[in-house]
């Protein structure tokens, strides 16, 4: 296995052909797969306190719809059962973050070694 950097709307370089040539040759069962590097997007994130405003609201419309009559008993039972998802808190927050910096990890070794061709025995 191989694998390289380009930049975003050019050719394959020309190392990358070559290989593909030798060791992936039409035919052979394997392939030459692109990836475009590019910068992750900033997301927007949600304070804790609009999460929390939000969640309220869309449960509270689901209990409404379903059962107007007991909607405020259901609503407090439902809090009561989860009060830190409904305060804005998440379980995978911290994942979530995780992740997001090992893929900007990635993204910075790929850039730092654009042009560069790996080769995986």
């Amino acid at each position: 296995m191989a694998e390289m950097s380009a930049e975003k709307s050019h050719p394959v370089p020309k190392e990358m052909q070559e290989f593909s040539k030798v060791h992936a040759p039409i035919g052979s069962g394997y392939s030459l797969g692109i990836t475009c590097l590019t910068p992750r997007m900033k997301e927007r994130e949600w304070s804790t306190e609009r999460k929390a405003i939000n969640r309220r609201r869309l449960m509270e419309n689901r209990v409404n719809k379903k059962a107007p009559l007991f909607a405020e008993d259901l609503i407090r039972e439902e809090i009561a059962k989860k009060p830190e998802y409904f305060e804005g808190l998440s379980a995978h927050d911290e994942a979530h973050e995780r992740v997001l910096k090992e893929m900007e990890e990635i993204y910075e070794h790929w850039k730092k070694n654009l042009g560069k061709l790996f080769v995986y025995e």
